[in-house]
């Protein structure tokens, strides 16, 4: 998770720095945590980005099929119903070029080998920093 006094200053930061940043980018957020997906999304919203919530891998998929204004996806690898592998597995079949970035809690040596093999464009571990967040995102889509 998160550490949200570290959010919160890094936030304040960044609200100076951004003030007015505006973005057309859609970014699909598969994350089931609450806590988790309110922090990201409070920040990318401040940086201009629109935001689309999946709680589980079956509804990104719903999502991304029904919003053509996607742009990337940022992916938990474990939710309810269906897990993130399946789900970058399932939104690969029809799109091999959107961005994909998995999140994750385990920065296991495996399982960032797994989500690569699976078709990630990148790989991120919590609790996400934001600055980091920000620049794999900016990366993947400028």
């Amino acid at each position: 998770m998160f550490d949200a006094v570290y959010f919160q200053q890094e936030n304040r930061k960044m609200e100076v720095d951004n003030v007015g940043n505006q973005t057309n980018k859609t970014v699909l957020i598969a994350e089931d945590d609450e806590f988790n997906y309110l922090l990201i999304e409070t920040l990318l919203s401040l940086h201009g980005y629109r935001v689309v919530h999946a709680r589980n891998g079956k509804e990104a998929i719903v999502l991304y099929q029904s919003d053509k204004a996607i742009d990337i996806v940022l992916m938990d690898l474990q939710m309810p119903v269906m897990d993130g592998f399946a789900a970058m597995r399932e939104i690969r079949k029809f799109d091999e070029h959107i961005p994909v970035i998995v999140q994750t809690t385990y920065d296991i040596d495996r399982m960032r080998t797994k989500a690569f093999r699976m078709g990630c464009n990148d790989f991120i571990t919590k609790p996400i920093e934001p600055k980091i967040l920000l620049s794999k995102i900016e990366k993947h889509l400028y």
